[in-house]
C-alpha cells in the first residue's frame, strides 16, 4: 500500500490477471493474510483506473461497520483501518442502498468520504457493493478522483467485474476459515472427548473444560461451581481466570441471582452484555460487588440422569455478544458432553466410596485404612518426620448391645463416628477398624500431639448423650497410643504397639488413654 504506481490500459482489463478465476485460485493458494483480503483486488484497480484513492472495504454485518482493508492511493492522509457505520457517507450508503454510486461532482452531494483525515480536493467518486451469490453484503470498492467526471459508464461496468471477483476472493478466503475452524474445533472436540473418558472426578471433567473451551473461544474467566446437599448451598469448586471478587469455597444459597436461576430452572443463561443489566441483576448475592470488564456471560447447568441439577458451569468474556449464535451451539454441545463425563464421575467416585468407606459409620473402611497407613508410613520414612496412630474400643459394647439391642448398638456406632470427626483435625484420619473399633491416623505428630488429640476424643464421647427410644445412653472408649518410628519400624508392629497400648487401657481401669511403652511386651 501507499502512492498509486502507474495507471495502466482501460481497454486491456479483461486481460488483468485478478480478473480471471486462475488468478484468484492461484491468490488464494498463497494462504493471504485476512487482514488484506482485498489487496490484490486493489492493486489492480489503481493499476486499471486512473483514479487517485482506490480502496476495498470489508463489511462486518454483526457490528453493521464497513472497514477499510486495503488501498491505493496518491494521498498520504488516507486512515488506515478507518470504521464506518451502515448509512454512514459514501461508503455507508453504498451499504444501505445495495446498489452502485456514481458522481462526477460530489459536492451536489451532502455524503462524506470519510476515509481521509485532512480536506482533499475529490470531484468524482465511483462505489460498488460486494455482494456475494446469497446475495449477503460482503463490502464495497471505491474509485476516487480529483477530477469532474472522471468516470465514465464504461469504468462502472468494469468496477463491477471487480466486486464480483473480489466477492469469489472473499466467499472463498471466508469458506477456508470456516472449514479450517470446523477442523479446530472438530480436533478440539476429539480429544476433550478423549480427556472426559479418562475423567474419573467431577473435579477432573471441570478440569478438562478449563483447557478445552479457551481453545474454542476468547474468555476471561470460568467458574466450576457444585451442589451441596447437606447445606443446600452452591459453593465455588474453581476459578480459572483472573481474580474477582469470589475464590475457591465460596458458598451461597439459591436466591434470585442468575447462578442460582440457572440451577433451579436447569436452564442455560446467556447474558450479551452484562453491563446493560448490572442494576438489574446480579450473579451470586444481592449487593455484590460491580466487575466493570464482564460483558458476556454464559452459565450451563450440568445435571445427572435424574435431571437434578448438580453444579454448573460459567464462562465469561470482556467481549460483548462473545458466546451468542454458532458460539452457544458449539459450547453447548461441549457442556452436553462433559455432563456425560459428570455422571460418570459421579457414578465412579459413588462407587469408590463404597469400596472404601464404612457403610454404617460413614469413615474409611479397614482395607482403606491399611492403604492410607502405608502411605502416611512412606510419607513419615520420606519426609524424616513423626506419625501417631490412636486405636479405640468401646467398653463394655457386647453387654451394651446385648442390654438394647442391635439396632440401638448400631445408633451408637454412628453417634461414636460423629464425635470422632468432630474431635479430630483436619489432616486426621479416621477409620472403622472393625466391630466396636476404631482407629485414627494423626500425621506429624509425636506423644503430647497424639495424647491431646486422644484425650479430646474421649472427653468429647463420654459427654455425649445418645437419644433412644426415650432413652438417653452414654457410652465410654479405651484409647491405645503409638507413634511411628519410635516405637515401630513396620506397618503390622505399628498397629500391633497401638493395640498393646489399647489393651493396657482396658485392663486398668477403661475409659482412659494409654500411650505404648517397650515393657508391656505381649498382651
Amino acid at each position: 500500500m501507499g502512492s498509486n504506481p502507474d495507471q495502466g490500459d482501460l481497454s486491456d482489463i479483461n486481460k488483468t490477471k485478478i480478473l480471471t478465476i486462475e488468478g484468484i485460485d492461484s491468490l488464494l493458494s498463497e494462504d493471504q493474510d485476512v487482514q488484506d483480503l482485498l489487496e490484490s483486488v486493489v492493486y489492480f484497480m489503481s493499476r486499471n483506473f486512473r483514479a487517485y484513492s482506490s480502496l476495498g472495504f470489508i463489511y462486518d454485518p454483526t457490528r453493521q461497520i464497513f472497514t477499510l482493508n486495503s488501498f491505493q492511493s496518491k494521498s498520504l492522509n488516507i486512515i488506515r483501518k478507518v470504521e464506518i457505520p451502515l448509512g454512514e457517507g459514501v461508503v455507508g450508503r453504498i451499504g444501505t442502498e445495495m446498489r452502485s454510486f456514481a458522481s462526477g461532482n460530489i459536492s451536489n452531494y451532502n455524503l462524506g468520504l470519510n476515509y481521509y483525515s485532512k480536506v482533499e480536493q475529490i470531484n468524482s467518486i465511483l462505489a460498488v457493493p460486494i455482494i456475494s451469490e446469497k446475495s449477503e453484503l460482503l463490502g464495497t470498492l471505491v474509485l476516487d478522483s480529483t477530477d469532474k467526471n472522471a468516470f465514465k459508464d464504461q469504468e462502472k461496468e468494469n468496477l463491477k467485474r471487480f466486486s464480483g471477483l473480489a466477492a469469489a476472493l472473499i466467499t472463498n478466503a471466508r469458506m477456508r476459515i470456516y472449514q479450517e475452524k470446523a477442523a479446530r474445533v472438530f480436533q478440539t472436540f476429539y480429544q476433550a472427548s478423549h480427556q472426559f473418558t479418562t475423567a474419573l472426578n467431577t473435579n477432573d471433567v471441570f478440569e478438562v473444560l478449563f483447557n478445552v473451551v479457551p481453545a474454542l473461544t476468547e474468555c476471561t474467566r470460568m467458574i466450576a461451581l457444585l451442589y451441596k446437599e447437606e447445606t443446600g448451598k452452591l459453593v465455588i469448586s474453581k476459578i480459572y481466570g483472573p481474580d474477582s471478587d469470589k475464590s475457591s469455597g465460596f458458598e451461597f444459597s439459591l436466591n434470585s441471582g442468575l447462578y442460582s436461576f440457572a440451577f433451579q430452572r436447569r436452564r442455560t443463561v446467556n447474558i450479551g452484555d452484562y453491563q446493560l443489566y448490572i442494576n438489574k441483576y446480579y450473579r451470586f448475592v444481592p449487593d455484590e460487588p460491580a466487575d466493570p470488564i464482564l460483558h458476556s456471560l454464559i452459565i450451563f447447568p450440568i445435571v445427572d440422569d435424574e435431571n437434578r441439577c448438580r453444579g454448573l458451569f460459567s464462562i465469561e468474556s470482556a467481549c460483548p455478544e462473545q458466546f451468542k449464535g454458532e458460539m452457544e451451539q458449539t459450547l453447548s454441545a461441549l457442556l452436553e458432553n462433559a455432563s456425560v463425563a459428570f455422571k460418570r464421575a459421579l457414578l465412579y467416585q459413588k462407587m469408590e466410596k463404597l469400596a472404601t468407606t464404612d457403610g454404617l459409620t460413614g469413615l474409611n473402611n479397614h482395607r482403606n485404612f491399611q492403604d492410607l497407613l502405608a502411605k502416611e508410613i512412606e510419607r513419615s520414612r520420606r519426609y524424616k518426620r513423626p506419625l501417631s496412630l490412636l486405636l479405640l474400643d468401646i467398653d463394655h459394647f457386647k453387654s451394651f448391645n446385648d442390654t438394647y439391642g442391635h439396632p440401638v448398638g448400631d445408633l451408637v456406632l454412628k453417634e461414636i463416628a460423629v464425635c470422632i470427626r468432630k474431635s479430630i483435625r483436619v489432616n486426621d484420619i479416621p477409620a472403622r477398624y472393625g466391630g466396636e473399633e476404631f482407629v485414627v491416623i494423626v500425621p506429624e505428630e509425636t506423644q503430647p500431639g497424639a495424647l491431646t488429640v486422644a484425650e479430646r476424643i474421649r472427653s468429647t464421647i463420654e459427654k455425649h448423650v445418645i437419644v433412644s427410644l426415650g432413652r438417653q445412653l452414654k457410652v465410654t472408649v479405651s484409647i491405645g497410643c503409638a507413634t511411628y518410628p519410635a516405637h515401630a519400624s513396620t506397618q503390622q508392629t505399628f498397629i500391633d504397639n497401638a493395640d498393646k497400648a489399647l489393651y493396657f487401657s482396658k485392663e486398668n481401669g477403661r475409659n482412659r488413654i494409654t500411650f505404648y511403652q517397650p515393657s508391656m511386651g505381649d498382651k
